[in-house]
C-alpha cells in the first residue's frame, strides 16, 4: 500500500485530539508491542489511529470517532511503514516528544513528525473481528492489519494470542499477501 501525506485539516485533528493525552503515570512506560521500558527523555514513535467507517463495530463497542493513540514503538521496534493498513480505520506512524508534569507523561503534539498516513478508505478489507477477546486485551490497534502481522510475526508461536489471531486472519474476507 501506498500512503499519502496527511491533509492540513486532519493532521490539525490529530494534533487537537491527541495533545496532552496521558501516557503513564510516573517514570519510564513500555513498548506496546514488546514490552522493553521507554524514557520520556526520548521522541517516541507511536501508531495512531481513528475508527471512521466500521459502523457496526462502533455501535457495538461505543467507539468514538476521534485519534487514538494506539501503540508506543522503542527503538527495537520502530518501523518505517504502516503496511498492511486497513480499509475504514485511519492510520497514522508519527514521532513525538513525551512531556512529564507532576509523575504524569503526556503526548506533545507540538512538535509531532507524521512519518506516514494512511486515510480510511485505503487498505484492505478489516480482519475478522472476536468481539470477546477485543474486549479482553482492550486494544483496538487488533483491528489493523499492521498489528496482527506484528503478533505473528514477533510474538512465540505458543502465546495464547498467536493462535487467536491466526484463526482471525483465516476467517477474514481479504488478507493480505504479507500476512
Amino acid at each position: 500500500m501506498k500512503t499519502q501525506t496527511i491533509p492540513p485539516e486532519e493532521r490539525t485533528l490529530l494534533t487537537e485530539q491527541l495533545y496532552g493525552e496521558e501516557i503513564a503515570v510516573s517514570g519510564p512506560f513500555q513498548c506496546d508491542l514488546c514490552g522493553r521500558e521507554i524514557t520520556a527523555s526520548n521522541r517516541v514513535m507511536y501508531d495512531a489511529l481513528r475508527i471512521s467507517d466500521l459502523p457496526k463495530l462502533q455501535a457495538t463497542l461505543d467507539i468514538p470517532e476521534c485519534w487514538m493513540l494506539d501503540a508506543a514503538r522503542c527503538s527495537h521496534c520502530e518501523t518505517d511503514t504502516l503496511d498492511p493498513t486497513t480499509n475504514g480505520i485511519d492510520e497514522v506512524l508519527m514521532s513525538l516528544p513525551i512531556h512529564e508534569s507532576n509523575g504524569v507523561l503526556s503526548a506533545d503534539t507540538t512538535e509531532v513528525t507524521v512519518l506516514e498516513y494512511s486515510p480510511s478508505a485505503d487498505g484492505y478489507y478489516p480482519p475478522a473481528v472476536n468481539l470477546g477477546m477485543l474486549v479482553r486485551q482492550g486494544d483496538l490497534g487488533l483491528l489493523r492489519w499492521s498489528r496482527l502481522k506484528w503478533v505473528l510475526d514477533h510474538l512465540p508461536q505458543a502465546h495464547p494470542l498467536v493462535s487467536d489471531i491466526q484463526t482471525l486472519v483465516d476467517q477474514s474476507i481479504e488478507k493480505p499477501p504479507e500476512v
